[in-house]
């Protein structure tokens, strides 16, 4: 028996070793677990508080200032005669809107001893959109249509062998839509920069001319006047007819100027 509690009493004494062995690894990781966590704060790193503005902000401020001063004026050539252009940047770059000028420098010539008297003068305000934010727009606007072909004189050929003295006029109306595509901006962008700018512009007006006659038989001889009011509304007629034709009046234009 005495032998037999030596045994046992060796067994427990065994098993407390190992069971105490077994938790020194525990006891060793809460230890390092502990000095960690103490060490961590002493670890931590002091921000700069200097307060920065975000640069989206910054380049937003930059872009709206940029558009405020975005300009651009060029003078042009083309079917509307000399014109001139001044633009300007609606805050954004798909958006311009561009006031515009056009005059024939000629007045009057003369064809058979007959006067033709020009007047050929519009003044426009247009909007270009960008759909793709680069150069090709399209363009709409309004024009003031100040334009009118007068022919005078005492040997107006209206047909039929009869000549008549007075005059014939072709008028446009007041106002004249327009709509077009375009290549080249005309105001400066963060895409088109400051700088010399080539534009190129086609595109229609939508305007219906009119003919008006104020003509009277200039023979004297017998019987020859019979006919004179029904050719002149036969000659009236002809030019009607061809400007119903043709009611838009094609506007090609190449401009050249400076983005600023």
């Amino acid at each position: 028996m005495r032998l037999l509690r030596l045994a046992t009493l060796s067994s427990i004494i065994l098993s407390s070793m190992v069971f105490a062995d077994d938790n020194q690894p525990l006891e060793l990781e809460a230890n390092t677990t502990t000095v960690n966590s103490q060490l961590e704060p002493n670890s931590t790193i002091t921000h700069n508080e200097t307060l920065i503005a975000p640069p989206v902000a910054v380049a937003n401020q930059q872009e709206s200032q940029d558009f405020v001063s975005a300009w651009g004026v060029s003078v042009q050539g083309g079917t509307l005669g000399i014109g001139i252009n001044l633009a300007h940047a609606l805050y954004s770059d798909y958006l311009d809107i561009r006031g515009q000028y056009n005059f024939l420098p000629i007045s009057k010539f003369d064809i058979d001893n007959n006067e033709f008297n020009v007047k050929f003068n519009t003044l426009g305000l247009l909007l270009d959109y960008k759909p793709f934010g680069g150069s090709f727009r399209f363009t709409g606007g309004m024009y003031y249509d100040n334009r009118s072909l007068t022919l005078s004189g005492n040997n107006i050929d209206i047909g039929d062998g009869m000549t008549a003295s007075g005059s014939a006029s072709i008028n446009y109306p007041s106002f004249s839509p327009y709509l077009g595509i375009g290549i080249g901006s005309q105001a400066a962008s963060t895409i088109d920069k400051k700088g010399f700018l080539i534009n190129f512009d086609a595109g229609v007006m939508l305007a219906k001319a009119t003919v008006s006659t104020n003509l009277q038989c200039n023979s004297t001889s017998a019987g020859s006047c019979d006919n004179f009011n029904n050719q002149v509304n036969t000659f009236t007629d002809n030019l009607d007819s061809g400007l119903r034709a043709f009611p838009f009046y094609p506007v090609l234009s190449l401009s050249l100027g400076y983005r600023f």
